[in-house]
């Protein structure tokens, strides 16, 4: 006598248990370990995360402000916006003081409406300056203007050292590297046009000490490659050496300025990160990296010892000395920025916001589908908090580190 048929839920039900069954067999379990499991081979979205700490303060602005997170400095977030820039009061002691999260002062940008997302450098004093398009320093206490520098369009880059700001400009027949004072006074400027006949790509500025250094690539009429390494002193702007065989053409691609560990410069781009020897120009190490198809969601960042590279949707971790990968830790979005805590990464993507363990590369806080975290939010962190913003929603928020 043939069985009785059966129903779509006793169906449903067999099928579970033979999944159950099926997924904690040995083979099975050995290969989602290979698969997904160590460090050097990449973790995945964990199954359950802790929760990230609760928002400290939050701040809603106008539907056309726009914040963009620019940077923490002397207990001070600075954000701009469409108009401008504003300060927003971390506590602390500094003379302005202010409750967290309350508004100090918002200026109007004197050059141009800010569009972009700036880089903050310390000037002196209590100046502070906002780099883009322009550079703009402002007083930190009352947030009035104490000089520009630069005109838009230039496509300069930006790095501080000693109270003083130095400027790559990357414009044909006027490409340059400039030293501006805390006032504002250009104290030096050096041409790089000679070799970068008829044209060429800086990638960023990096200091060390009282040395400016300058990596790029020059394109010849044939629009073949030549590297080049430029060192300057950071005093006077004289040329203290060039190697110009320099092997840096796999960083192309890449808009994150080089990173300064020890005797090394590292260089990431979107195929290979490179180390150069900064005192002979010879390549240290070379690591190939997973293709991608983006320019990477944030600059690196140098923690410790660790090289910290955002890639489509990754987060990788290489040693600083040697190149070897780390971790790799990989999530099914694309990343719009990330911050260093102590001992995590905290990172943004569209609707998300989560914690990445630093030694590990393990997913341990937040997750997907935060109606509060839209599409191009940014990020910045002192090492007590993090800060993210909202374009959409126009919200900053303070959310301690995890």
């Amino acid at each position: 006598m043939s069985a009785a048929p059966l129903s779509p839920g006793d169906v449903l039900a067999r099928l579970q248990v033979a999944h159950a069954h099926l997924v904690s067999t040995p083979l099975i379990v050995a290969l989602a370990a290979m698969i997904g499991g160590g460090a050097c081979n990449g973790t995945t979205d964990p199954t359950s995360r802790a929760a990230l700490p609760t928002a400290a303060w939050s701040l809603t602005g106008s539907p056309s402000d726009l914040y963009a997170v620019v940077g923490a400095i002397d207990q001070s977030l600075i954000v701009t916006t469409t108009q401008g820039a504003r300060a927003i009061n971390l506590g602390g002691s500094a003379p302005w003081g202010g409750a967290p999260g309350t508004t100090r002062w918002t200026t109007v940008d004197p050059v141009a409406p800010f569009t972009w997302r700036g880089e903050l450098v310390p000037a002196g004093g209590s100046r502070v300056i906002v780099g883009g398009p322009t550079a703009i320093a402002f007083d930190l206490a009352d947030g009035s203007v104490a000089w520009t520098f630069g005109s838009v369009g230039l496509g300069q880059s930006y790095v501080a050292s000693s109270n003083r700001l130095f400027v790559s400009t990357a414009q044909y027949g006027a490409s340059t590297v400039s030293a501006v004072d805390s006032s504002g006074q250009q104290r030096w400027s050096v041409p790089y046009d000679t070799l970068c006949a008829p044209s060429c790509q800086l990638y960023g500025l990096a200091v060390s000490g009282d040395t400016v250094f300058a990596p790029g690539a020059a394109s010849d009429a044939s629009n073949h490659l030549r590297s080049f390494l430029l060192a300057l002193n950071a005093t006077t702007g004289a040329r203290l050496s060039t190697f110009t065989n320099v092997t840096v053409d796999d960083a192309l691609g890449s808009d994150s300025p080089p990173r300064v560990f020890g005797r090394l410069l590292i260089l990431t781009g979107l195929f290979k990160a490179v180390a150069i020897d900064r005192t002979t120009g010879t390549v240290v190490w070379r690591q190939t990296l997973p293709t991608i198809t983006h320019i990477p969601f944030a600059p690196t960042l140098l923690v410790g010892n660790r090289l910290i590279l955002p890639r489509d949707s990754s987060i990788m971790a290489l040693d600083a000395a040697t190149g070897a990968i780390q971790w790799e830790s990989r999530f099914s979005l694309r990343g719009a920025g990330f911050a260093a805590c102590p001992s995590h990464l905290v990172v943004v993507g569209p609707q998300s916001l989560f914690a990445v363990n630093t030694a590990t590369g393990q997913w341990t806080h937040g997750g997907q589908s935060n109606p509060l975290l839209p599409s191009y939010t940014s990020i910045a962190g002192d090492g007590t908090h993090v800060y993210v913003s909202t374009n959409a929603a126009s919200v900053v928020q303070a959310i301690p580190c995890p």
